[in-house]
């Protein structure tokens, strides 16, 4: 939810669960405005491409994901209506027929508020009950059995537990040389189970048999139950792994922390928006030509027997080197310029929109005092806690809560 906090803008507030609960509220209200500007800027983009029929080489390749990422060609009228009407699905069924790798847009966000409300129903907890709710609610998606459930999460609050990591620092070399990489090399092998044909290798069997057994009366396994998608739960068990390791090993933070990688990783929301219309057009002008042809649509044989479609094959293997090249340079220097004004505008507005919405800082604080001492009766809820609040200042995050007890 948050990243590197700007040290000059940091705001401790201690013993004080109304000032924490409005930057709770602050930074659920900045949410929904940091997710959907930037996707209506995206969307509206693939729009233009659409209209001035930039997608007509996706349309007419043999790759059948490309094409069924690609926009069908419309009237302009038609696809001014369809423009509206995707930038609403977007948000209630996750369907973006002009960018659909923007499936993963609404998920974000509802993810995103229930962090937000297990924040603001446990700011008060003493810290092992806050950790303790932490553990049931994993502990309750773990054993989700809906089909699309992507269960991970690691108690990061422990970097704030005094105890936790005065452990970590007195055991260093075994969490980072034998337990952090242990654990990499297990989420690694249960994240390698294979999209399909799983039955291909042995290796991808043997996960298979182990996490996904099938069967009347067997109900799977603790990481994949019956009824889950095998490849999403896998995967998201290494997303687990990978986050408990670097928690545990000083030199993997280290290791990542090189300033190449905090820059990709500054600008990756960016390249999740242009990639997409990057590929379905420049890529495939360069693999298949910007005109799509030679095309003959599907129909019927002068002998009236029915006529299959052909697809149009790549123009060669060079063609394909040189379009990878293509595309990874032209996605990042898209990705740097987005970040430098498409979202920084993003970032202005909803700054504006939240100083026009909330109260001043004073009378908001002292509203929310005043509410809490008249529903608790005066009662002492407060606990040893400290908050370090961070503003909006960089990329899709609109600023975060680090949060933890003070021992």
């Amino acid at each position: 939810m948050s990243a590197r906090p700007n040290q000059r803008n940091i705001k401790w507030v201690e013993h004080n669960i109304p000032a924490s609960l409005k930057s709770v509220a602050r930074s659920a209200f900045r949410r929904p405005p940091r997710l959907v500007l930037p996707a209506l800027i995206a969307t509206f983009i693939s729009f233009v491409m659409s209209s001035l029929g930039g997608y007509k080489a996706a349309n007419r390749c043999d790759g059948f994901w490309v094409r069924f990422d690609a926009p069908d060609p419309l009237p302009f009228g038609e696809n001014v209506k369809r423009l509206f009407t995707t930038s609403l699905t977007t948000w209630t069924n996750t369907e973006n027929l002009f960018d659909r790798h923007q499936w993963a847009m609404r998920p974000l966000l509802i993810g995103a508020f229930q962090v937000y409300i297990v924040l603001a129903a446990t700011i008060g907890m003493r810290f092992k009950y806050r950790m303790l709710v932490h553990v049931l609610l994993i502990m309750y998606w773990l054993m989700n059995v809906n089909p699309l459930t992507e269960t991970f999460g690691a108690m990061l609050e422990l970097a704030q537990h005094r105890p936790t990591q005065t452990y970590i620092t007195t055991h260093t070399r075994l969490l980072t040389f034998f337990v952090a990489p242990l654990l990499l090399i297990i989420g690694g092998f249960v994240g390698s189970y294979p999209q399909e044909h799983e039955d291909w290798a042995p290796w991808s069997r043997a996960l298979h048999s182990a996490l996904v057994a099938e069967g009347e009366y067997i109900n799977g396994s603790i990481i994949v139950p019956r009824g889950t998608d095998p490849q999403r739960r896998t995967s998201a068990f290494f997303i687990m792994c990978t986050a408990i390791s670097l928690f545990l090993s000083p030199l993997f933070q280290k290791m990542l922390s090189h300033r190449l990688l905090i820059w990709l990783g500054h600008h990756s929301f960016a390249v999740y928006l242009v990639h997409g219309t990057i590929l379905r057009t420049v890529g495939m002008w360069i693999v298949y030509g910007i005109r799509g042809e030679p095309w003959e649509a599907a129909g019927l044989n002068e002998d009236g027997t029915p006529r299959e479609q052909e697809w149009l094959r790549p123009r060669s293997r060079a063609h394909k080197m040189v379009a990878i090249l293509v595309f990874t340079s032209l996605t990042y220097t898209a990705a740097w310029a987005w970040m430098k004004w498409v979202d920084t505008a993003c970032a202005r507005a909803t700054q504006w929109l939240e100083k026009k919405v909330f109260e001043e800082e004073g009378r908001g604080v002292d509203f929310a005092y005043w509410t809490l001492n008249e529903s608790f009766s005066g009662a002492q809820h407060q606990s040893p806690y400290i908050i370090i609040i961070t503003p909006a200042y960089d990329s899709m995050d609109g600023g975060g809560i680090y949060s933890g007890d003070i021992e």
